[in-house]
């Protein structure tokens, strides 16, 4: 089977991507309160301003998790530091799993900027 592609100007774009792009970035975001706690205190990352930056589209890049089907990791800047946000897609919403500092992605979204 091929898969459907959507042509846009010059640009090909698979169908499959679109709309799991569009499913992923449409629904109610939620996480764990108790998971909240803890990273507030243990990391200093608050969910609340996570969630923010990914309704303002504020990341670099969506990638799917090849060790975990049905989980998405988000990649974005958080307080000058690029961080990887596993999130979980069930219907209708988005739980966000975790958040942590990613020296890899760092380098990679962001050179050698500190």
């Amino acid at each position: 089977m091929v898969d459907p592609i959507l042509i846009v100007g010059p640009i090909k774009l698979n169908l499959d991507i679109v709309y799991t792009l569009h499913y992923i970035l449409f629904m109610e975001i939620i996480w764990d309160p108790q998971k909240q706690q803890k990273l507030i205190l243990e990391r200093g990352i608050d969910l609340e301003e996570i969630k923010g930056l990914i309704e303002n589209k504020s990341y670099f890049e969506i990638l799917e998790d090849e060790k975990k089907p049905g989980q998405s990791l988000i990649v974005l800047e958080y307080k000058s530091y690029v961080h990887i946000v596993p999130i979980k897609l069930e219907p209708g919403k988005r739980i966000l799993k975790a958040c942590y500092r990613s020296r890899k992605a760092h380098k990679k979204y962001r050179g050698n900027k500190k």
